[in-house]
């Protein structure tokens, strides 16, 4: 089982481009739209259903809804985008998936194309029609057999919960009672689907929403990790490090750097 994303389970015609990234990695995650990942430097490390994939520079992957996955960055100067648009833009690949038939996820796709499928996401149909080319890759590849298909349940209430409350002061003992479950066994129940511990997991959703505030917003450092739920700026700087590869200001440094590369990716 992995952390479900309510938010990127939407109906219609929903699509989102995010930012370059220069490191990225986030634990097992799953959610009912595509997820496309290209790699512009570096190699990263992706885990779909539990099989490992490794991408190089050049080289994109396509995730189907539903599927569980996961990214490690394995370099230093890995640079990476994605893009993530509903099952709507694809129903045939969408079809195909939901039948049990999988292929293999790696595309030989050029960074020349990928930044035009970016140039093109604010056309509709100009957007789709690449995405069309793609398709038609990922169509000629191999299938994969599937060796296991999870409930998500769990997943998705947890994560609508973490959704709503990270940001104030819960425990494990005030999420095990709001679901009904004894503490011991709601811990047990996410180191077994999560590979993490629960404190772990609800940092990773508060340092998801300090990224955005650093990038999107002028607040201070301290008002930021108030906002979010740590106790301190020690502890804020030490978890958004483990969790990210960088420090907060170094974070923010990096995103205002972004649009001024010679070569936007």
């Amino acid at each position: 089982m992995a952390l479900y994303e309510k938010h990127r389970s939407q109906n219609g015609f929903y699509k989102a481009v995010g930012n370059l990234s220069h490191g990225l990695t986030f634990h097992a995650h799953l959610h009912t739209s595509f997820e496309l990942l290209h790699v512009f430097e570096g190699t990263i490390s992706v885990w779909v259903n539990r099989q490992k994939y490794v991408l190089h520079k050049g080289q994109q992957i396509l995730i189907l809804p539903n599927m569980i996955h996961e990214y490690k960055t394995e370099e230093s100067n890995t640079l990476s985008r994605l893009i993530i648009f509903s099952v709507d833009y694809l129903p045939e690949i969408a079809k195909e998936a939901k039948s049990g038939l999988f292929r293999h996820p790696i595309l030989e796709y050029s960074s020349e194309n990928f930044r035009k499928l970016i140039d093109l996401h604010e056309d509709h149909f100009l957007f789709r029609s690449e995405l069309y080319r793609i398709a038609a890759q990922y169509a000629k590849n191999d299938p994969i057999p599937v060796t296991s298909r999870q409930s998500s349940d769990f997943a998705q209430w947890l994560s609508e919960y973490l959704e709503a409350h990270c940001t104030e002061k819960i425990s494990e003992k005030t999420v095990a009672k709001a679901i009904g479950y004894h503490p011991r066994y709601l811990s047990l129940l996410i180191n077994q689907n999560f590979g993490v511990s629960f404190k772990i997991l609800l940092n990773e959703y508060r340092i998801r929403i300090a990224k955005t505030l650093l990038s999107d917003s002028a607040k201070s450092i301290t008002e930021i990790y108030t906002a979010v739920g740590f106790d301190s700026q020690s502890s804020f700087n030490r978890n958004f490090k483990l969790i990210t590869g960088v420090t907060p200001r170094e974070y923010r440094a990096e995103r205002s750097l972004i649009p001024q590369t010679t070569s936007p990716l």
